[in-house]
């Protein structure tokens, strides 16, 4: 029979598991949809004893129930095996908070912080083109530094 850890690692210091097929993160309670849907191949009693595993696991304080659960570490770590490794993350300066794309981490950084982009939104008007053609000379197509 097919038991929790021949589908998932668990990482007990972050309290959650990752899919080894996957390499996506689960918690107790996502561990059951994520069995249910990427696992399907399993038998059901499989997939019912994977869940149950997962719920002794939170009840020993292995396993985070739900997202909110998570241990963030405080500072960068090794890579995790079995989880990809992406190298364009942006990091909040004030809590430490990643995300990948500028937009993400706009977003935490106004909801969390209250913080207000400085250039406001839209495009560039024509004072911001007048400032950069300042900077540069055009010269036959081409725009280069004074």
């Amino acid at each position: 029979m097919v038991m929790f850890n021949d589908i998932f690692t668990p990482l007990p210091a972050l309290r959650t598991a990752v899919c080894h097929d996957h390499g996506s993160v689960a918690t107790a309670r996502s561990v059951a949809s994520h069995v249910n849907l990427q696992h399907r191949h399993l038998a059901v009693q499989a997939r019912r004893r994977i869940v149950e595993e997962a719920l002794v696991l939170r009840d020993d304080g292995l396993l985070a129930a739900d997202p909110n659960g998570v241990r963030f570490p405080d500072e960068v770590v090794p890579a995790i095996d079995g989880l990809p490794v992406w190298n364009d993350g942006k990091k909040c300066m004030e809590c430490g908070y990643i995300r990948r794309t500028r937009n993400h981490i706009q977003q935490h950084c106004r909801s969390e912080h209250g913080w207000v982009n400085p250039r406001g939104r839209g495009r560039r008007g024509p004072a911001s083109a007048e400032a950069i053609s300042r900077n540069f000379k055009k010269i036959s197509g081409f725009y280069f530094p004074r």
